[in-house]
């Protein structure tokens, strides 16, 4: 099945992985060699015999389905959960600024009441930041709708669906971003 901005990925397909993966990878990398060096040291000072060494994976590797998708939620929850510059200073006369990566994060959500962020509806803010913060979803493929489901009556939740532009397939991903009224974030869930 084809469409316009995604197609069919299989569990096994490999994907192009985002830049920030590198770093992470490498990140988790050394943190293993670390631990892997430090257990040789105390295998070898307590007489035992080091097992033969590992090969590290290459720096560019592609990634499956699943791993991309963890790395995009793991960058929208932070996006949604960062407050942005103009929640706290006026910004209307730095339309750049405003604009730019120093915005960069969600509106202040703590200080509105409920009553507040049920009238006013926030899919289109969410809609905003995605499209202005995070570039690895199609503009055009973003969804927001409010949650409507019988466990969710209590809540101010909302389904956001849309596509990752990925190489060589786009991946279809949908989140729940949930209102958290003590802390007065949003919690995002991959669904």
């Amino acid at each position: 099945m084809t469409s316009s901005t995604t197609t069919s990925v299989r569990p096994a397909d490999r994907l192009s992985p985002p830049l920030m993966h590198v770093f992470r990878a490498a990140h988790r990398d050394r943190r293993e060699q670390a631990r892997e060096t430090a257990r040789r040291q105390t295998l070898a000072r307590e007489g035992g015999t080091p097992e033969a060494e590992r090969k590290t994976r290459p720096q560019r590797a592609p990634i499956n389905e699943q791993e991309l998708k963890a790395e995009v939620e793991h960058d929208v929850a932070a996006l949604m959960n960062h407050v942005s510059m103009d929640s706290t200073i006026d910004l209307s006369s730095f339309a750049r600024v405003r604009g730019s990566i120093l915005n960069y994060g969600f509106p202040d959500l703590a200080n509105r009441t409920m009553d507040e962020l049920e009238a006013r509806d926030l899919h289109g803010e969410i809609i905003a930041v995605l499209k202005q913060y995070e570039p690895r979803l199609i503009p055009g493929s973003v969804r927001v709708t409010r949650d409507r489901s019988p466990e969710a009556l209590q809540e101010i939740r909302y389904i956001v669906d849309g596509h990752l532009l990925c190489q060589p397939l786009n991946v279809p991903i949908e989140f729940v971003a949930k209102f958290e009224e003590t802390t007065g974030k949003l919690h995002l869930t991959r669904r």
